[in-house]
């Protein structure tokens, strides 16, 4: 126990906490890495549950997704026409009407929309000012389509600059004048205020996104069978209609308004978006009234939890430095190699098991730097510690 409480693990610890800080606050991009960091930038090990390790989920009755195709507003209107003689509980359309186009399928198109009892169209976020964490603006459809709908704006955000898939999603997002609601938060709310509410006191201004499938993973109706007499749309009564682009038709990919999202079975370098967006919306929705959360370890527990690894991991590299030196090199390797692969188990285990989120990068990142460090310590501390020690007592003699 004295050996585990010496004051030299606290100091070699901070030493390496230190030492990552100032790394840090050095600016600088290794040229020759970028093709790699570019492939790998958009990895993230808990990308593994969803693609390989989850069990397979059960489809959500609540959501019906409608492929909207490439149709024109008049084709649009008469599509939320014959949707709406089922009375849905709440219509979402992600799409844009900015502008009017002709008066013709404009009008019949406001007309459609003035008979939903529950109407969401999609906003658009405009222009991010890092510096004031906010948005410019806020892009709302034409005013001839806003008196019969509330607007939710559509934007999925990426984690970073390098990365593309979607892992996350806003709940709101500050503008100058307020906050703007998310197309997934308005239809939830027309839906079920209390899985609205319950949101909210979450207090999270991003949520992690707990995907449950695919668009097979919600009823799906493609545009031949909006118009075929053989299919019973009676299923339609008081579920989430969500009308979008889903391909020219649902067994056709094409690359606008798709995304990658963990979901996507190839990691490194992967090729094809694999979900469209209207797909993510209704993901998004699932889980919100499911109540299906990520949890997230706060970043000061990240923090503590990874100054107490480190600390663990300094006493038993010192004890291996001061004891079994002739084996050092190779005992400390393994020691590494078994942490970190234990630490990934244990981490994508409790992420798939509980729903919950560790975050352990700086806590791997120490146990790394901790042999060089101790070693540094061990020769530079320690010896000009003694020489000094010895140059004080031979100026007492004298």
């Amino acid at each position: 126990m004295k050996q585990f409480l010496r004051i030299d693990n606290l100091i070699i610890t901070v030493i390496i906490f230190v030492f990552m800080w100032l790394f840090t606050l050095i600016p600088f991009k290794l040229i020759f890495l970028d093709p790699i960091t570019k492939s790998l930038a958009d990895f993230e090990m808990y990308d593994v549950v969803f693609s390989k390790i989850r069990e397979e989920q059960q489809v959500d009755t609540n959501i019906v997704l409608i492929n909207i195709r490439q149709l024109d507003r008049k084709g649009i209107a008469q599509q939320i026409a014959l949707v709406n003689n089922y009375q849905p509980k709440v219509i979402g359309i992600d799409a844009l009407f900015l502008e009017r186009r002709d008066t013709l399928s404009d009008n019949l198109l406001a007309l459609s929309f003035s008979f939903c009892s529950n109407l969401v169209l999609a906003s658009k976020l405009n222009n991010f000012i890092e510096e004031l964490n906010r948005y410019d603006s806020l892009v709302l459809p034409h005013p001839l389509f806003m008196g019969y709908a509330n607007t939710g704006f559509a934007n999925l955000p990426t984690n970073n600059i390098n990365s593309k898939t979607i892992r996350m999603f806003k709940p709101t997002a500050k503008l100058k004048n307020g906050l703007a609601s998310s197309f997934a938060l308005e239809v939830v709310k027309a839906f079920d205020k209390s899985a609205y509410l319950e949101l909210f006191e979450r207090g999270n201004s991003s949520e992690t996104i707990n995907y449950r499938g695919n668009f097979n993973k919600f009823y799906l109706l493609d545009y031949a069978d909006l118009n075929s007499s053989a299919v019973d749309l009676s299923f339609i009564k008081d579920k989430i209609v969500i009308m979008g682009y889903i391909g020219p038709s649902v067994a056709q990919k094409d690359l606008e308004d798709i995304y990658f999202t963990p979901l996507n079975e190839n990691y490194a370098g992967r090729s094809y978006p694999d979900m469209y967006g209207v797909v993510i919306h209704a993901n998004i929705i699932s889980m919100i009234l499911n109540r299906n959360y990520i949890n997230v370890m706060p970043k000061w527990l990240s923090f503590l939890l990874a100054f107490l690894m480190c600390y663990v991991n300094v006493y038993l590299v010192k004890l291996i430095y001061e004891n079994i030196t002739d084996y050092y090199g190779g005992l400390v390797k393994l020691l590494i190699s078994f942490q970190m692969i234990l630490s990934l188990i244990v981490t994508v285990q409790i992420f798939h098991l509980l729903n919950y989120k560790i975050s352990l990068t700086i806590a791997l990142i120490a146990i790394v730097l901790t042999p060089s460090s101790v070693v540094f310590y061990e020769k530079l501390f320690k010896n000009y510690a003694k020489s000094y020690k010895k140059k004080l007592k031979a100026k007492k003699i004298k």
